[in-house]
């Protein structure tokens, strides 16, 4: 099950999201986004 990050209508896989730095940028659009 992969779980995929919208960000600026850039889909992110949870691998590349592990990375503390795009982590923390992403952290508060994620919210906004819907998770699949």
């Amino acid at each position: 099950m992969n779980v995929f990050i919208v960000v600026s209508g850039v889909i992110y896989p949870s691998k590349k999201a592990s990375n503390r730095s795009l982590r923390r940028t992403v952290e508060i659009p994620a919210q906004k986004v819907s998770f699949t």
